[in-house]
């Protein structure tokens, strides 16, 4: 796990790791915004993730009143729709998953191409798929009409996620990338 970033147009500082998260402030440089961005690699295990989502919402006070964007493999479902095939079962783990995104003010931003980010590409009646990639904003980001810079330079944060598959484990590299347009 780890984030990548152009050193001529973000910094990063003062990083927090956990079992299941690399988060670092970052500044764009050139403007005022500041804020924290997390990868996530959540637990495959059914007995880790009550614990994993417990350790959101600890990484959220860390975080404070910042910007916040989170990506990642969290390995989890919040609902039915987001998973098609195998057992078709709704744990606790996933409603939590669910209210805890709530709780936090997050937004959990839609894929363009597909519903489904991971899947065990087997055939017909085998196949199962699942969303259990995502990317998370606070809502505030949205609300106020994006991250926008006092200076010359407009700052738009967007995440390219470039995935490797197998049968059996989702791997997710994220890789945030800042464009810097110059406005007149």
């Amino acid at each position: 796990m780890g984030i990548l970033w152009n050193p001529e147009k973000i910094e990063l500082s003062g990083f927090i790791s956990t079992h299941h998260s690399l988060s670092g402030n970052f500044h764009l440089i050139g403007s005022e915004i500041r804020g924290t961005i997390s990868n996530i690699y959540g637990p495959f295990k059914i007995q880790y993730k009550l614990v994993f989502i417990y350790s959101i919402g600890k990484l959220a006070e860390w975080v404070g009143n910042k910007i916040w964007i989170m990506g990642g493999d969290f390995n989890l479902i919040k609902s039915l729709e987001e998973k098609k095939g195998g057992i078709i079962n709704l744990y606790n783990s996933n409603l939590m998953f669910g209210e805890c995104i709530k709780k936090l003010n997050l937004i959990d931003m839609r894929t363009h191409n597909s519903l489904f980010t991971w899947n065990n590409k087997r055939i017909g009646d085998e196949n199962i798929a699942s969303r259990l990639d995502r990317f998370l904003l606070l809502e505030s980001i949205l609300r106020d009409g994006g991250i926008k810079c006092s200076s010359p330079t407009y700052g738009r944060i967007r995440s390219l996620a470039t995935k490797e598959r197998s049968q059996h484990i989702s791997t997710i590299r994220t890789i945030y990338l800042v464009e810097m347009n110059q406005t007149k």
